[in-house]
């Protein structure tokens, strides 16, 4: 079986039905450099954390707060560039197969994409929070790719998507690390309108406001099946890669994994 095709998305549906808890988490790609991501990347996962998103740097980062902006900037400064980007995925997917997703932005990842050489390099699940475009959207999956929906509005168009691995709920409206805390009301609405669309078996994860255990597990009293964890754990594997060690124990225990 592809892990590509099947591993990631199986996985986290099968935890969904279980009830167990799913957490995700960010890095940079080529912050502080391509090798120090990746090994932090193999923490992450040998941690516990059940996917990573690759970030790839770009200098205006629509949805992302201070500490992921600075971070792009600095990749983006050091000269990354996509080479640099595929070879960290290539690397990590022969350690970790189907454990990647690429997350990006469309506007400045949309011209040349088919010859990027992601798929080659095992990234077929992306996020890209500012995609808008149905005809971009279907003409991605049509080849080959899986796109994790980015909940930004409730009259948005869920049909298009095709099996995602899980839904990406932000828990307030903003960009990540902006605010201290989440909007529960803005939660309980989105979670509620998801559950009633095509997408309803498909796990649901909150992103931005994510910070500690505590608001993970008020994620998890909502009724989601897990979080995304982006400002907090790029802070964290900064100052000292242990200390992003012990809060994804702290997400973990939260969550009611541990």
């Amino acid at each position: 079986m592809d892990p590509w095709t099947q591993g990631l998305g199986s996985e986290l549906a099968q935890k969904k039905q279980q009830g167990l808890p799913i957490l995700v988490t960010y890095v940079t790609a080529g912050f502080p450099d391509a090798s120090t991501t990746t090994a932090w990347i193999d923490l992450l996962l040998e941690a516990g954390v059940d996917a990573v998103e690759l970030g790839y740097p770009y200098e205006n980062p629509r949805y992302d707060g201070a500490v992921i902006a600075e971070a792009n900037r600095q990749a983006c400064r050091a000269g990354f560039t996509n080479s640099d980007y595929v070879d960290i995925a290539q690397t990590i997917h022969a350690r970790h197969p189907g454990k990647l997703l690429a997350m990006g932005y469309w506007e400045q990842l949309r011209e040349g994409f088919a010859e990027r050489g992601w798929q080659e390099a095992g990234l077929r699940t992306l996020l890209f929070p500012d995609i808008q475009e149905t005809a971009d959207t279907r003409g991605l999956i049509r080849q080959g790719y899986n796109l994790v929906p980015f909940f930004g509005s409730k009259e948005q168009d869920l049909t298009m998507y095709e099996n995602p691995p899980f839904v990406y709920c932000p828990g307030y409206l903003g960009k990540t690390g902006e605010i201290d805390g989440l909007d529960r009301d803005h939660m309980e609405s989105c979670l509620g309108v998801i559950q009633q669309s095509c997408l309803r078996r498909t796990p649901v994860l909150v992103g931005f406001g994510v910070n500690s255990g505590a608001d993970a597990a008020e994620v998890r009293s909502i009724g989601f099946d897990g979080v995304v964890v982006g400002s907090a754990i790029v802070k964290a594997l900064a100052q000292n890669p242990l200390e992003a060690k012990r809060l994804v124990q702290e997400l973990r225990s939260g969550l009611g994994g541990a």
